[in-house]
């Protein structure tokens, strides 16, 4: 549902404004899905079953990774092998295709010269969090950054996000939170923070699936934020 100009002007007002500025790691920040996708597409080959298609994959709306090889047949008893093939495809494969979106560092940055609080909210393990937090040398910038292990609920709970607001002193109300995924933008209106979805090439859902999710502000770019 699209929102009227009024209501926009408000948001970008109180983006503005805001003190907080929380961000998704992977498709947001980290351009990783051509990569996860062919390694997926390896694993349903390695089963001898037929893969989704790259539509198909960004269709899904589950919250866990495991929820959508559960949708294609898959059995908890292979769940071991399936993680172990796809980690294995991953690194030795694909992994060279990774990096940070150009714009992701420099808008972080130069939200941080500007005063502005940064946090990283992430679903993924904290390991790997922090050794791409250290690989795009986000370590040295930001001020939070919350895993999958730093809280007993993952998104789309909306406890990452209190957990971070929590932990910076700031008010959900004075804050916002960035991401790709449609339950991004619920977690973010759970957490009565402004919603900002980002669609680009690289995310994982897509602009018609978050436009439906009705966030506050929507951007092609993370370097939008520093321009609404």
């Amino acid at each position: 549902m699209a929102k009227n100009k009024s209501i926009l002007s408000t948001y970008r007002e109180s983006i503005a404004e805001a003190d907080c500025f929380l961000i998704d790691m992977n498709g947001t920040i980290r351009d990783e899905l051509p990569a996860v996708y062919r390694s997926i597409v390896d694993v349903f080959l390695s089963f001898g079953r037929k893969p989704p298609t790259l539509a198909d994959y960004r269709s899904f709306e589950g919250s866990h990774y495991w929820d959508h090889y559960l949708k294609h047949g898959f059995q908890q008893s292979e769940r071991a092998d399936v993680d172990r093939l796809f980690r294995q495809f991953f690194d030795s494969r694909y992994a060279h295709m990774v990096s940070a979106f150009p714009d992701a560092v420099p808008t972080i940055t130069e939200l941080k010269a500007r005063k502005k609080v940064v946090g990283i909210v992430s679903n993924i393990p904290r390991s790997r969090l922090d050794m791409h937090m250290h690989e795009y040398g986000l370590d040295r910038i930001v001020d939070l950054s919350v895993s999958a292990e730093d809280v007993d609920e993952m998104k789309p709970s909306p406890k990452p996000l209190e957990y971070a607001f929590q932990t910076l002193g700031v008010p959900p109300e004075k804050g916002c939170y960035t991401g790709d995924k449609t339950w991004d933008v619920s977690v973010a209106r759970a957490t009565k923070t402004t919603s900002i979805a980002i669609s680009r090439r690289g995310s994982y859902h897509t602009r018609d699936m978050l436009e439906k999710a009705n966030p506050d502000v929507l951007i092609n770019r993370l370097a939008g934020l520093l321009y609404i």
